[in-house]
């Protein structure tokens, strides 16, 4: 009888107290087993910690509950290196605390994980809804999703880069821990990790699986990154757009420096095809350059 491998739920919080609650019953009602679920905030100020620390002190289940409070606002890179250095499952799944996900979340990465041995990230597929967790009607981001397995060999992978229809989306991925124990932790400065491990995994030879199965509702409002304002305020949209271009110039640099660099440990890609993801990602960084300048 083949023996479940254990997983690690990660639950990111700072400064959700309106939101937190839902996503931590989403945690510790997952299904699936065994599975070690870390809390873990980044030194918030409206009483996240207080929720995550009532919620972990009063459960009973079945999964292991690691609380983690940073002793300062570290941001999120930081954040990220710490929460997962104190996984110890095989995979890590990642949740925002203003998201939810499904009781079977960890069930269906475990599924995909046993389908698709070589994958080192799978992304799952998810519903959007608004504040108040109301489904919003229409594709949103939803249109990104579609079921497919990204190879790690260059000539494959490279054009979906270029076409910016490559990384994983952070609200529903899982990472495999073997990746994120080989590759370097993210930089401290860093505000975004899902196109950062992406892009590791196929350097690291892992292949990327997305997956069109909806197992995590999106929220969008407007403290969020990259949902939905639902606003005509043509100001504020103009802000979140620059944001966006800002977090993308942060991401694509550090990958520019990644590309030049690559560790030996790492397979990473064939010379003349190096060059060619450095004129990609040249690309990218002087059009998002661009862009976040307000």
């Amino acid at each position: 009888m083949e023996v479940n491998p254990l997983i690690t739920y990660v639950l990111f919080g700072y400064n959700q107290a309106h939101y937190v609650r839902e996503a931590i019953s989403a945690a510790l009602t997952q299904t699936y087993s065994p599975l070690e679920i870390i809390l873990s905030d980044d030194c918030s100020t409206d009483g996240t910690f207080d929720i995550m620390r009532e919620a972990a002190a009063s459960y009973s289940g079945p999964h292991k509950i690691i609380l983690n409070r940073n002793e300062r606002n570290r941001g999120v890179g930081a954040h990220v290196n710490r929460a997962f250095g104190l996984a110890h499952g095989e995979w890590i799944v990642t949740a925002a605390s203003d998201d939810i996900s499904d009781p079977d979340r960890c069930e269906r990465v475990a599924e995909l994980a046993r389908k698709h041995p070589g994958a080192g990230a799978i992304g799952l597929g998810w519903r959007d809804i608004d504040d108040s967790g109301h489904p919003i009607e229409g594709k949103m981001l939803q249109r990104y999703i579609e079921r497919r397995v990204v190879d790690p060999d260059p000539k494959v992978w490279l054009p979906q880069f270029r076409s910016g229809d490559f990384a994983l989306w952070g609200m529903s991925v899982a990472w495999k821990t073997a990746l994120i124990r080989r590759v370097p932790p993210l930089p401290p400065e860093m505000i975004t990790e899902d196109e950062i491990y992406s892009f590791w995994a196929v350097l690291a030879g892992y292949s990327i699986v997305h997956d069109d199965v909806p197992k995590v509702s999106y929220r969008h409002h407007s403290a969020n990154a990259s949902g939905y304002i639902g606003t005509a305020d043509l100001e504020l949209i103009e802000k979140r757009r620059v944001g966006r271009a800002a977090i993308n110039l942060n991401a694509w640099s550090y990958m520019m420096e990644i590309t030049r660099n690559i560790p030996e440990t790492i397979p990473g890609i064939p010379e003349d095809q190096r060059q060619v993801l450095l004129d990609i990602l040249d690309r990218k960084i002087r059009s998002s350059r661009d862009s976040a300048t307000w």
